[in-house]
Order: C-alpha cells, then structure tokens, then sequence
C-alpha cells in the first residue's frame, strides 16, 4: 500500500514536472493577439489521467500552473493566464478522459481516442469563450486598467478559433 502511494507520488511530481517544462515553450500563434499562448502541456495532461487517475490529473494542472505562475511570473502581476490554462486543461482533459472511459466498445486504440479528444475540443472550446467572455477578459482588462472594446462580443469571438486550433494540434499530438 505504501508503495503504490509512494509510486503514485512520483507519478505526480514526474508529470507535473513535466507538463511544467513543455508549457515553458509557449508561444502566441499568428493572427492572434500576444497573451494567448500556445503549448503542448495538455498532451502530458491528458496521459497523467490513465496513470494518476483524474484527481491527479487534476492536481498536475493545479501544480504545473503553480510553478509556471513562480517561475515566469504574470503579465499584470496576476495570474490570469495560469487561471485561464487551468480551466482549459480541465475543460479538455477531464472531458476527453470521462468521455474515452464511457465509450470502451471501440475496436482500435487510435478509433477509440478520435470521440473522446473531439468532445474535448468542443467542450474547452465553449468554456474557454464562456470564461472568458464572463470572468478571464474582463478581469485582465480591470487590473490592467483597460476600457473594454467597444465590439466586445466580436472580440470575444477570437477565442473561438484560438481554442479551436489549440486543441485540434493537441489532439493530433496525444493521436
């Protein structure tokens, strides 16, 4: 017993670790605004879940984003792009792992992922617009001591394509 817990641990520190050194090769894809950034760490996410279980892949995201907030820093001295990466790799991995545990009856490894990471794209994708429409942007926007745009609803519709793409490339990647 001591062991697996043991075990488990080190699992958690080496995925979280892990995700950790991916997320630092951020970068802002083009046609996009310089604050969304890009990175792999939900791939190393999403294969913690089949190890750890989703309580750990919970807390490889929760630790990941911790050390990246102490490491990097944020933007505005908050971290709203920890926050926003938090609510992303949950929206996406759990989704994805939830939706792969229920659907076992698939003949191939590589059929059985193509649902389960498609309903993961589409749930962080609607999130991530939700959060972000309602909590992530104006907040980045208030402690910036920003006005909002004026066509803020179009704005916002960035994000759709962003977390789109995003999670497509992540897809093809864990594929």
């Amino acid at each position: 017993m001591k062991n697996s817990r043991t075990q488990k641990m080190t699992y958690l520190a080496l995925f979280s670790a892990l995700a950790f050194l991916v997320m630092l090769f951020d970068f802002p894809l083009p046609f996009f605004p310089p604050f969304l950034k890009f990175d792999l760490s939900d791939v190393v996410i999403f294969l913690s879940a089949f190890v750890v279980g989703p309580g750990g892949m919970i807390a490889v995201i929760l630790i990941k984003n911790l050390l990246h907030w102490l490491i990097r820093g944020a933007e505005l001295g908050l971290p709203v792009g920890q926050i926003a990466s938090i609510i992303s790799s949950l929206a996406y991995g759990l989704t994805a792992y939830y939706v792969l545990k229920l659907n076992k009856k698939e003949e191939t490894q590589t059929k059985s992922l193509i649902i389960p990471l498609i309903a993961g794209t589409i749930v962080m994708t609607l999130v991530m617009f939700v959060a972000n429409y309602y909590f992530i942007t104006p907040f980045y926007f208030a402690i910036g001591n920003m006005q909002l745009p004026e066509n803020y609803f179009a704005y916002m519709l960035m994000y759709i394509p962003f977390n789109l793409i995003k999670a497509i490339i992540v897809s093809i990647v864990i594929l």
